[in-house]
């Protein structure tokens, strides 16, 4: 097969690890296969040179870049003789001239709810969406959550549709206080602190961190320290730092805001617990890097949390309730004995998440979508595989 790898992304998150991840993976450990890069051109992979071509796509404003998508790129894959398209994150044509696979990272309502003040991200899913979901000839979930959404409540075929867990990169490790020494040290920070792991959005539902922390401040003397991006499309910074002051604790919360990659594990062990009330997730990157670190974790109980984080996580029902989630926070803070028993069950939920196991199931998907192509007459006219017509 050739097989076209969408690595387009915008801004640093869980989603582009994602795309680095499993498209590193799919270069070194696929050799049957030959595989074209389509990507912005000031982006650059150190492993790029491994695939047979790469396309470069115009970064332009949102929506000429869609019409491009919509309009150009499915007849640079027809002449590029691409058997497989994989929109990893970025959009992919509603109707495409090849057999076409997209992965969903969250859910529909998720999208809404974190750009609740933002009409053209609205307009952008209402029109495109759901089609993209019904036209593609495979889905790729990264939770049984998400899968149960977009088949439950957006009527897509559960046919074509592939639940595959994230990987959890594997600098993310338990660390010895002398190596993540001075990593903390360079922001003056001190360990046991607790940790808000996460792009700066609405969405992640941080305001309740800090209203949970308020409650605390007389108690207990952990700072809270904010690690993720501060100028997301959607942030809620300013509003963050207000509140703080606003309920006294600004001089306990720390803004790091994005870090280098490398120094994120051992900022991540620094911690004493990390606090993830979050609103919506469809895999819970922050979540499993955390674990994956032997850092218990307070979660809401949406979409796969509770799944996933199995015995390392403490569960808050209604993720709005400051009072709750101070209690859970304090008694994780203080009690050596309950956080250790959360650490240990931490390492047990993350071992299950290995980027060579994703990739070697996204493989799985193009092979079943190639052959289902195959299998409707070997021809694919705008998105949807049909028979040949008889000689």
């Amino acid at each position: 097969m050739k097989i076209c790898l969408d690595l387009r992304y915008k801004t640093e998150s869980g989603g582009s690890t994602y795309v680095k991840e499993v498209a590193e993976r799919l270069l070194r450990l696929d050799r049957e296969n030959r595989y074209v890069l389509l990507k912005y051109r000031d982006q650059h992979f150190p492993w790029e040179h491994l695939a047979a071509e790469t396309v470069v796509s115009p970064r332009w404003l949102n929506g000429l870049e869609l019409a491009w998508t919509a309009l150009v790129l499915p007849f640079r894959l027809r002449r590029l003789d691409v058997d497989v398209h994989h929109g990893l994150k970025a959009p992919v044509p509603i109707r495409n001239l090849v057999p076409t696979v997209t992965t969903m990272h969250s859910t529909h309502d998720s999208w809404r709810s974190e750009y609740h003040n933002n009409w053209k991200m609205k307009l952008f899913f209402q029109l495109y969406g759901n089609h993209v979901w019904r036209h593609c000839t495979a889905v790729i979930t990264v939770s049984e959550f998400v899968r149960d959404c977009i088949t439950q409540h957006h009527h897509v075929d559960p046919e074509k549709v592939f639940v595959v867990h994230h990987g959890i990169d594997e600098s993310f490790r338990p660390m010895p206080a002398e190596e993540i020494a001075p990593v903390l040290a360079k922001h003056g920070l001190a360990p046991g602190y607790i940790l808000s792991l996460g792009n700066v959005t609405p969405i992640k539902n941080q305001i309740t961190i800090l209203r949970a922390l308020a409650r605390l401040k007389d108690e207990i003397g952990a700072p809270l320290v904010f690690l993720g991006k501060l100028d997301h499309p959607n942030s809620c910074h300013r509003e963050l730092v207000a509140a703080a002051a606003e309920l006294g604790i600004a001089d306990r919360v720390r803004f790091l805001g994005y870090q280098p990659r490398a120094d994120v594990p051992a900022l991540v062990n620094g911690a004493r617990v990390m606090a993830f009330p979050s609103n919506n997730e469809g895999f819970g990157f922050a979540m499993m890097e955390t674990l994956r670190c032997g850092v218990p974790v307070v979660a809401s109980t949406v979409g796969p949390l509770p799944y996933l984080g199995g015995d390392g996580v403490l569960l808050i029902e209604d993720r709005h309730n400051d009072a709750v989630l101070a209690d859970l926070l304090r008694r994780v803070v203080t009690s050596d004995k309950l956080r250790q028993r959360l650490s240990r069950g931490a390492l047990e939920a993350a071992a299950r998440c290995s980027w060579d196991r994703a990739a070697r199931e996204h493989l799985e998907v193009y092979e079943w979508t190639h052959g289902r192509a195959q299998a409707r007459g070997a021809r694919v006219t705008w998105g949807t595989a049909t028979p040949a017509r008889p000689a």
